[in-house]
């Protein structure tokens, strides 16, 4: 392969970690990987077969996903317009409500013909609906801008000021919520592998490593960690090898009766490195009774979970007793179909002072489904009920680019996702990697606390957890 080649593959190496981890971005993420395949289709003609793979995924959400880029070009041009005679300029913008109307009447087109769908696959009906929802949410801040018509170039620029312009880029990610929603969708609903099958190469007990963070809040920094643990009622997938886990130490300490162990191994040392929050989802019985046994050895660490003693999927925060004081805790059952699968809030006073809210959750995984939007629903009534600094940590099944754009449609605008540089679980099918566990912090000041957090590294985490993500991140290198 020539010099240049190898750059250039090393590029897309580059793009293929960044949109599976740090910058969560299905659409950029199967660019890359097309881009891939097609280095290197002539010397492996298994790229040939997942570019094939690949083209009806970008095909089936180009017109979506170049509309919200053209909605996106067009609320720029509207901020930086200018009255008087600059505008007379040749190559000043023109009009941005022209444009607007254009992608509106595109929009509408592509929203008609989503609603005919009639797809032998429910999948399919599904992800048009899903499109038609953040079509018409979108939708609602188009027309926003055409309720009083602009009629000078002066009005326009009074038009895309900070609200108008804040309303359209919240159309724009409404819409790029859709196409994240359908593309890692699809990405896990392929036949066969698009990245290494890591089986015995994964030396960790569950297919989700942990992320954290530092908050800090006034004078305090905080120590918080998310992990999905896997429950044990779902290592059948694992047996299945839908992630091509099979063989590895998931297999080794399940099937010697001792994975329950390992955890609790690994939690101590999350509690001996001193963070102070701990939230874990997909937790049963058996694994809570060995926890609460553990924590009663270290003697200032309190265990808050999210369903009755024998319910066997559920998610728990532990917290420092020394620094924290547990003020009050309510389970929000925000999810129709699964009343038990609740958010958890757990209202925490630091060291007497501050007030800071705990958020956890587990969304459910069905692609199309309600969940994300329940979700939203839940947390905005929380956040706006009572305004207190406030994170959230937690297994959302989904990248942040699906889900975050419905909670700023709920008012959210002051949440901030952490970045966490590595992806935390596989795609069943094409094993890719993807990030669907999420730290974020509402920013609500109350009495001069402000909540800031920083991603901390893996190996910060856990002692060998560097070499686990590394792993996983260039699982896709193939």
């Amino acid at each position: 392969m020539a010099e240049a080649e190898e750059k250039g593959l090393l590029e897309i190496e580059k793009k293929l970690q960044k949109y599976s981890g740090e910058e969560p971005n299905a659409m950029k993420y199967v660019e890359a990987l097309c881009e891939r395949s097609s280095y290197l289709a002539d010397v492996d003609s298994e790229h040939l077969k997942i570019l094939e793979a690949l083209k009806p995924l970008k095909d089936g959400v180009a017109e979506l996903s170049q509309i919200a880029a053209d909605l996106g070009m067009t609320t720029t041009t509207m901020t930086t317009m200018k009255s008087g005679s600059d505008a007379k300029d040749p190559e000043y913008p023109k009009d941005p409500g022209l444009d607007l109307s254009t992608l509106r009447q595109r929009l509408s087109h592509l929203q008609s013909t989503l609603e005919k769908v009639e797809e032998s696959e429910k999948s399919e009906q599904q992800a048009a609906e899903d499109g038609c929802h953040r079509i018409a949410e979108a939708m609602k801040y188009i027309e926003k801008f055409f309720e009083k018509q602009p009629e000078s170039e002066k009005e326009i620029a009074t038009a895309a000021t900070a609200a108008t312009a804040a309303g359209l880029q919240k159309a724009q990610l409404l819409l790029e919520s859709s196409v994240e929603t359908v593309l890692i969708s699809k990405l896990g609903s392929l036949k066969f592998p698009m990245a290494k099958r890591l089986g015995e190469l994964w030396k960790f007990p569950s297919d989700h490593p942990p992320i954290a963070a530092v908050l800090t809040l006034g004078k305090h920094s905080i120590k918080v960690a998310s992990w999905n643990v896997l429950n044990r009622n779902y290592y059948k997938y694992i047996e299945q090898d839908t992630q091509g886990l099979k063989g590895s130490e998931i297999s080794t300490y399940h099937e010697a009766g001792t994975r329950e162990n390992k955890i609790i191994e690994k939690i101590q040392e999350m509690l001996q490195k001193e963070f102070h929050i701990l939230c874990l989802q997909e937790c049963w019985p058996e694994l809570l009774e060995q926890l609460k046994g553990a924590l009663g050895h270290h003697g200032h660490h309190e265990m808050e979970c999210s369903g009755q003693e024998q319910d066997k999927n559920q998610e728990v925060i532990v917290y420092d007793s020394k620094l924290l004081k547990k003020l009050d805790v309510v389970l929000h059952a925000a999810h129709i179909e699964n009343p038990k699968k609740v958010v958890t809030e757990l209202l925490l006073q630091v060291m007497g002072e501050t007030t800071l809210r705990v958020v956890t959750a587990h969304v459910p995984g069905a692609p199309f489904g309600p969940a994300r939007r329940e979700f939203a629903d839940c947390l905005a009534n929380m956040v706006k009920g009572k305004q207190l600094p406030t994170v959230l940590l937690g297994d959302l099944n989904f990248p942040e680019k699906a889900v975050y754009p419905l909670l700023m449609d709920r008012g959210l605008e002051d949440m901030h996702f952490v970045p966490v540089s590595y992806p935390t679980n596989i795609c069943q099918g094409s094993f890719l990697p993807k990030r669907i566990d999420s730290i974020a912090v509402i920013n609500h000041q109350v009495e001069g606390a402000k909540v800031k957090a920083e991603a901390l590294k893996a190996d910060e985490i856990m002692e060998g957890l560097g070499q686990v993500v590394e792993l996983l991140s260039r699982s896709a290198e193939i």
